[in-house]
């Protein structure tokens, strides 16, 4: 016996065992006295007509069930076993098509109702029963409690594929299924419906909600604590091909507040692609605590290839208070990853992303302007957080678009806006270059107060490397108050804070004065800064500011600075921020300053004494060399470069040259001062240009008796 004739006889059985016996009602329900209720009951629908009546075992229709359910005013559940000879019944695809001559019966009350097509098989997720709502304005209109419907494709709806809506519509819930080709919405949430879910995270298949005219989702009306998981919202059922909707994926909007797009756990994230306006819109400023985590925007289900949403993939508009993260994608975007826009939208954090990059984080997949945007007078929202996995990262963004304005972050006339911990232009380890083809933060049309990076906390800095322009540009009057904080700022193609045309009222940045290295690698340097500044200590190996090393203060009168340490990098790089907040660009500063030792004879040794092998007879002659690099064209010319010697052992240099090759023994003579005390200066050196850098090597030639015992450093 086959599968579909035996289970009707065993449902037949089981029902005999739960009717209790007594004279039949004319409509074949069970007679109850007023005081009684109707037990839970079982429905099969086993033909695709649709017709109105009394359910029997011989014919009971999809409508005649949900009335007699809706009367049943009990927990009720009705399940399919059509035959494959009903005229419904299409071999090609293995579905069953209901088409509807008139709506559906509204599913109200607070009875609870499972409504399931997939056969019960184990792990059967599949779409059986096809609703063709092609004569009516909705597939299901529910304005009760605890009506899940499972295994359906409800097509073709004259308005909403699915109409949840009402104050008493909770609790409901809608998997494997496929809601397609509606007028308007695939899925309508609204007027105050709470606590309902589009998918499940158990469910073994995601829903499918494509091609529909407008919105694939709107939560709309004050409905709130609504749930969309496990859904491919724009896409075919796999998550390779796009089956576009004609608004966004999803819309929350009209006061909707506190809904979930996708759960905490990453296995069970909403796809949403392909669609026409875009991602996901969260717009209105009552449209607040809504929380979008765990979801694949604008890529593939593998999160290797861009399934664009046309535009934008996570929008924020003149809403509050809302999470986007952690744990999306957000990726291959016509226009911006992520907009946040419109004065009211303030409060808002956009945290633990992966925002134009594959799902590893090792390669571009571009959204085509920037990763995230914040403009139009939007304020005081976050990007990033307190700890590492808060942190965004931001890189690949700005390819393959024509926009005037494109790269990681732009902020462009927002103001009070954080960003912290975020890699902007890196992989998802930090180790390697992923750049965003522009600035890594562009800051301008009057963007005020920012911080990027706060204070100087370890936890709050950023990672701003290998962009295709500035780290930091910061551009135009009234783009001022921008405050950087302490970052890691490195290897950017241009610099790596550029403040241009009054960009925070184009602050001075510090004067290195005097740069001192000892052989050690110990370094000290004189400075001055506006007065009164914040300095900010780096060192890097190209003039930015990969290594934070401390901070401190300009004397308020002079603008003194001093610093010593040993730094990390090459050098050290200074930025100062004034007491309204304004940052400078880092300081010009050596990329190289190294200072060493060479025996300018074959087989001669230093510090040899008369009598050792190997030793002339006279005096030794030691070679002190500084090799000094610079990055920066301004500083390239007319340096005086400082050595200091034991001088009351050395004596005076008997000679002081420039050597441009290794070979050149003799170089070339400059001039130089003896400053006393052992200290010997070489007067307005030009270095040259050596590739992208300026390199010379300075040499102090002295000439050292035998039998002198010497130490310039590290002596014991």
């Amino acid at each position: 016996m086959n599968r579909r004739t035996m289970r009707p006889l065993m449902l037949v059985t089981l029902l005999a065992f739960l009717v209790l016996p007594g004279p039949a009602e004319p409509t074949g329900r069970i007679a109850l006295a007023s005081s009684q209720q109707a037990p839970a009951r079982t429905w099969v629908v086993n033909n695709t007509f649709d017709e109105g009546g009394t359910c029997t075992d011989d014919f009971c229709s999809l409508r005649q069930a949900l009335e007699g359910a809706d009367n049943n005013r009990e927990s009720d559940t009705i399940i399919f076993d059509i035959p494959t000879d009903d005229p419904g019944y299409n071999p090609r695809t293995g579905q069953w098509t209901i088409e509807l001559n008139e709506p559906l019966p509204t599913l109200s009350g607070s009875d609870s109702l499972a409504v399931d097509a997939t056969y019960g098989m184990p792990g059967d997720c599949l779409s059986y029963v096809v609703i063709d709502a092609s004569n009516v304005a909705y597939g299901l209109d529910i304005t009760g409690s605890g009506k899940t419907w499972t295994g359906f494709v409800i097509k073709n709806a004259q308005s909403h594929g699915v109409y949840i809506h009402g104050s008493g519509a909770q609790g409901n819930g809608l998997t494997c299924s496929y809601v397609v080709s509606s007028t308007l919405d695939g899925v309508r949430i609204a007027d105050g419906a709470t606590g309902n879910s589009i998918g499940s995270a158990s469910a073994s298949l995601p829903n499918v909600i494509a091609y529909n005219g407008d919105d694939g989702i709107e939560i709309t009306s004050s409905a709130s604590d609504n749930t969309v998981v496990n859904n491919r919202i724009g896409t075919d059922s796999a998550g390779t091909a796009a089956w576009a909707n004609g608004g966004y994926g999803v819309r929350i909007s009209g006061g909707a507040t506190a809904n979930t797009i996708g759960l905490a756990e990453r296995g069970v994230a909403n796809l949403v692609s392909a669609n026409a306006l875009g991602g996901i819109l969260i717009s209105g400023d009552g449209a607040r605590d809504n929380v979008v985590q765990n979801n694949r925007v604008g890529t593939d289900s593998a999160g290797t290839a861009a399934i664009a949403n046309q535009q934008d993939g996570v929008v924020i508009s003149s809403a509050p208070d809302n999470v986007v993260g952690p744990g999306n994608l957000i990726s291959g975007h016509t226009r911006d990853g992520v907009r946040i826009e419109g004065g009211p939208a303030t409060g808002n954090v956009v945290k633990g992303n992966y925002i134009g990059t594959d799902a590893a984080g090792e390669t571009r997949v571009s959204n085509q302007r920037f990763g995230v945007i914040l403009q139009s007078e939007s304020s005081s929202n976050t990007i990033g957080g307190d700890s590492a996995a808060d942190g965004n990262l931001i890189s690949g963004n700005g390819y393959d678009g024509d926009y005037a304005v494109y790269g990681g972050v732009g902020i462009l006339g927002s103001n009070s806006n954080v960003l912290r911990n975020n890699r902007i232009g890196t992989t998802a380890d930090g180790g390697d270059a992923l750049s965003n083809a522009r600035h890594g933060v562009m800051l301008s049309n009057y963007a005020q107060d920012n911080t990027i990076g706060q204070g100087t906390a370890l936890q709050y800095a950023n990672t701003i490397a290998w962009n295709g322009g500035d780290g930091v540009y910061v551009q135009g009057e009234g783009t001022v108050r921008n405050r950087i904080g302490r970052n890691s700022i490195h290897d950017n193609d241009d610099l790596g804070i550029d403040t241009e045309s009054g960009g925070n009222e184009e602050l001075s940045p510090p004067v290195i004065e005097q740069y001192a290295v000892s052989g050690s690698g110990s370094a000290s340097l004189e400075a001055t800064a506006c007065p009164g500044c914040t300095i900010l200590v780096y060192s890097d190996d190209g003039g930015e500011g990969r290594y934070y090393e401390g901070s401190g203060t300009a004397d308020a009168s002079t603008g003194r600075f001093d610093w010593s340490g040993t730094p990390t990098g090459a050098a050290f790089t200074l930025v100062a921020t004034d007491a309204t907040g304004n940052t400078s660009e880092f300081s010009a500063a050596l990329a190289r300053l190294k200072l060493s030792i060479d025996d300018a004879l074959p087989h001669v040794v230093v510090n040899k004494v008369a009598g050792d092998a190997d030793s002339p007879a006279g005096s030794t002659i030691v070679e002190v060399v500084a090799e000094i690099v610079s990055w920066d064209p301004s500083l390239r010319d007319d340096i005086d470069v400082v050595v200091t010697v034991p001088g009351d052992l050395f004596g005076s240099p008997a000679r002081v040259f420039l050597r441009d090759q290794v070979g050149d023994s003799d170089g070339t003579t400059t001039s130089w001062t003896n400053l006393g005390g052992g200290s010997y200066r070489a007067d307005d050196v030009d270095l040259l240009p050596v590739g992208s850098l300026f390199r010379r090597r300075v040499v102090f030639r002295f000439r050292i008796p035998n039998a002198t015992w010497v130490c310039l450093w590290n002596c014991a």
